[in-house]
């Protein structure tokens, strides 16, 4: 259901954007110079902005929350290993004979699925809800999105038989491995 509404969310996004870009535009009117009152009431009313943003507190590595999500990040660590060894397998198996081109295409939307399940997983976690998280909570989820744009992207190479697709799906890759290097810096 999640995903589904994602897909949704997106289409519609896509459209209206769509719409949106082909409208005319109105032309826009503009004075050479304002009014005296407008540019007085402008000038008098100096809008006072904090001298800076609040910085969240650091989460104690011993408290509730940091263990929770060092658990969870722990869990999602162990999740990413289990589909990167089975890529790794499938790969092993293509260099290898045992595996035709065309069977390790198909093999890498399964493998693409199981990404698309753990990074769902993530995104309903409550477990990086503290806003300190959100770094470690992002990186978990950039590193589900590479490795699926990953998978898709090889997958489409090995089908069409383009190096310069397959390339382009090893440059985001290591996007995904810089991401999982992120994810090991959180949890020691």
């Amino acid at each position: 259901r999640v995903a589904i509404a994602l897909l949704g969310g997106i289409a519609i996004g896509v459209v209206s954007t769509w719409t949106l870009m082909r409208a005319e535009r109105a032309p826009v009117a503009v004075a050479s110079q304002p009014p005296a009152s407008v540019a007085a009431a402008v000038d008098a009313a100096v809008p006072s902005m904090p001298a800076s943003l609040p910085v969240p507190q650091a989460v104690p590595r011993d408290s509730a929350a940091y263990i929770s999500a060092a658990r969870a990040v722990t869990a999602f660590n162990a999740e990413a290993d289990v589909l990167i060894k089975a890529y790794q397998l499938n790969r092993m198996d293509l260099e290898s004979g045992t595996m035709t081109r065309e069977q390790f295409a198909d093999a890498l939307p399964a493998l693409e699925r199981r990404w698309w399940k753990l990074t769902l997983q993530v995104m309903d976690a409550n477990e990086f809800a503290v806003p300190q998280f959100a770094d470690a909570r992002a990186s978990t989820l950039e590193m589900g999105f590479y490795w699926r744009n990953f998978l898709t992207m090889y997958a489409q190479g090995m089908r069409k038989d383009d190096p310069a697709l397959i390339r382009s799906a090893f440059s985001t890759l290591a996007l995904a491995e810089r991401e999982q290097y992120e994810l090991w810096q959180f949890v020691p």
